[in-house]
């Protein structure tokens, strides 16, 4: 895997195994994909198949507050990136075993009801009763667990089925969200907004005002959501708009975004590439019949324990400095999406347990931090986002690339400034002019990934203090960065 401005390559041995493993095979099927959107896609497969188990998570370990482990994927990629081959690739290769368990599982359920109502028709002789017999069986709904195009009236119909099932969750994974998005039809974008409701485990009827019936709202149903487009469907369009405002008033909170606006395709010698991808579905198949093992061990509806030492030593550390952060945001819908956080690796620390250790119902220190290493990076994606229509993305990047190379070196806005602008890809003056607000971009990407950008105004000009910036990039003080650190000093001496 090689690193350019607009990747941040991935540290896989800090994945869950299952995670890893995936990653790799399909890496290899989809090189064109970044990373983030690789992982995005992996996380929303693997959170799917542990709620199908009905697995949750006990926030304190007592019973008070017990939480679905769902996840919600937003991937946007360039077309021929790969994201639809590798989400294909996973499920009917890497998880090929699992699904089809899955899908079993339903269908076994389904035609279990079917049977049980015609035998108790089994004596039915008049045209009467074989008419309500057939009325039964019509009323029985197959559930689609995936669905690419869901309405709010099917959504609701199979979260309803769902609910007198001990088995199941829903899964929407729509490939042309963008499309989705700026449709004419009303009824495709409101299936987004119960969508986005269904976060909270709860799936919303439709309200229908000449319908004097109360329908009642469907709790307690897992719902996991891989969303993916095209990166150009959302650029200064109808699209674009709706989901700006579905980002302010939820959507950040919920989903994990990752955000890939170009691609490098991948050049290989024909003979490697080719042994490469022929052994990448060998070993898939072998990794399917693994992964299948593993969610067997899943007892359906267990519960994952947060410990409080965990919560507090390894989590909240992490919130702690989150918050920190967010007080320095300047940017609303970053500061919502950091505050998301915290909820989001509570529920994916229960999946890690799940695949890490089924039968141990108590989350690990270990689970926590695999939780919060791809919460963390996959993060960093939603500055990117941010900022995609600026016409300095490729600016702050090449800044950001600088200044990471030259850790700790203290340079002056005007080296930067007037030595280094032709190494940004800016013009000198555009860059003295736009200085502080391409500055203040990189900040925010230092930031999400772990650095601080340290700029300080100093010297003097015939006793006259001027903005001279002393510009410096540092490695943050998280409490994972000082154990490392203290690992690193702690060698012993003879």
């Amino acid at each position: 895997m090689t690193k350019n401005s607009n990747v941040i390559v991935i540290d896989i041995n800090k994945l869950p195994k299952m995670v890893k493993d995936a990653f790799k095979c399909a890496k290899t099927v989809a090189p064109d994909l970044d990373d983030n959107a690789l992982l995005n896609i992996i996380l929303a497969i693997i959170s799917f198949i542990t709620a199908c188990k009905r697995i949750k998570v006990d926030e304190f370990a007592n019973g008070t507050n017990i939480i679905g482990c769902n996840y919600f994927g937003i991937v946007f990629a360039p077309s021929g990136s790969g994201k639809d081959k590798a989400t294909k690739y996973l499920k009917s290769k890497v998880f090929k075993k699992t699904f089809d368990a899955i899908y079993q599982r339903v269908n076994t359920e389904y035609n279990n009801k079917i049977l049980d109502i015609q035998a108790r028709y089994k004596d039915a002789k008049t045209s009467e009763e074989k008419k309500q017999m057939q009325a039964e069986i019509d009323s029985v709904r197959k559930v689609s667990l995936i669905t690419s195009k869901c309405t709010q009236e099917g959504f609701y119909a199979d979260a309803k089925a769902l609910v007198n099932m001990q088995f199941g969750a829903l899964f929407v994974n729509d490939s042309e969200i963008g499309l989705t998005l700026s449709s004419k039809d009303e009824a495709k974008r409101a299936a987004i907004d119960v969508l986005m409701l269904a976060f909270d485990n709860v799936v919303h009827a439709k309200k229908i005002k000449s319908d004097n019936s109360e329908t009642e709202n469907i709790e307690n149903i897992t719902v996991i959501a891989l969303l993916m487009s095209d990166v150009n469907a959302f650029k200064n369009n109808k699209a674009h708009d709706i989901l700006e405002t579905l980002l302010i008033t939820g959507m950040a909170r919920r989903s994990i975004i990752t955000y890939q606006d170009s691609m490098i395709k991948t050049i290989k010698d024909i003979d490697i590439e080719y042994k490469e991808r022929q052994q990448a579905y060998n070993d898939a198949e072998l990794l399917s019949d693994k992964i299948y093992k593993i969610y067997s061990d899943i007892e359906i509806n267990s519960i994952y324990k947060l410990p409080e030492s965990v919560a507090k030593d390894v989590i909240g550390c992490y919130t702690q400095d989150i918050a920190k952060r967010f007080n320095n945001c300047k940017n609303e819908l970053l500061g919502k999406e950091m505050l998301s956080r915290e909820f989001k690796i509570i529920k994916l620390s229960g999946v890690c347990a799940a695949i890490n250790h089924p039968k141990n119902l108590m989350i690990t220190k270990e689970d926590a931090e695999q939780a919060i290493y791809m919460v963390d990076i996959l993060s960093n994606d939603f500055v990117k986002y941010i900022h995609k229509n600026s016409p300095y993305n490729d600016v702050i990047s090449r800044i950001y690339d600088f200044l990471l190379d030259n850790l700790n070196k203290t340079f002056s806005k005007t080296e930067l400034t007037m030595q280094h602008f032709s190494d940004f890809g800016i013009s000198r003056r555009q860059f003295r002019k736009d200085f502080d607000d391409i500055m203040v971009s990189v900040v925010e990407y230092a930031d999400l990934n772990g650095y601080n950008l340290i700029a300080t105004p100093d010297g003097e000009l015939n006793g006259t203090s001027i903005q001279k910036y002393s510009i410096k990039m540092q490695k943050r003080m998280t409490p994972e960065y000082l154990e490392e650190l203290n690992k690193a000093l702690s060698v012993d001496t003879i």
